[in-house]
């Protein structure tokens, strides 16, 4: 009786499911899309192309691609002063005969590599905003509204 009973419920539940996508189908209506008007756009006056100062923001992206020039030397610069003295340190603290003495030369040497590493990156994270913030503010008085579509500050970001 139990298996008569769960073998109708499962031929009525497959009937059900499969004839539920053909009631929908009959139920459907179709509509017209309604035209919406077409928005124009007139153009800025300060971003046609006549409104631009080229020489203005020439000169602002040579001010700013000369600070990020300037930031990313100083980065490597600050690297190997850092490699340099972790080098030192590091050889300096192999020379200590007394164990105890030596591990913490060693630990020493690693731990002011990282600080220097940690602060060169932190140095030219601030250098590159500046440089951008900079750019930013003078495009802004040379009257340039658009944006860089392939570029921006974002392509600078593993700098």
């Amino acid at each position: 009786m139990i298996k008569k009973f769960i073998a109708i419920s499962l031929l009525s539940s497959f009937l059900v499911v499969g004839a539920l996508p053909l009631a929908m189908a009959e139920t459907t209506t179709t509509s017209t899309p309604t035209s919406t008007p077409v928005k124009t756009h007139k153009p800025h006056p300060e971003l046609h192309a006549a409104a631009i100062d080229v020489t203005c923001i020439q000169q602002a992206i040579d001010t700013r691609d000369s600070a990020l020039s300037t930031a990313v030397d100083a980065y490597a610069t600050a690297v190997k002063n850092a490699l340099s003295a972790r080098q030192s340190a590091l050889k300096s603290a192999w020379a200590l005969t007394n164990k105890k003495d030596r591990q913490a030369a060693i630990k020493n040497a690693w731990l002011d590599y990282r600080k220097a590493i940690k602060k060169a990156r932190k140095d030219l994270g601030t250098a590159r905003q500046n440089a951008w913030k900079d750019y930013y503010s003078s495009k802004k008085s040379c009257k340039v509204m658009e944006g860089e579509p392939y570029g921006g500050q974002g392509a600078d970001a593993n700098l």
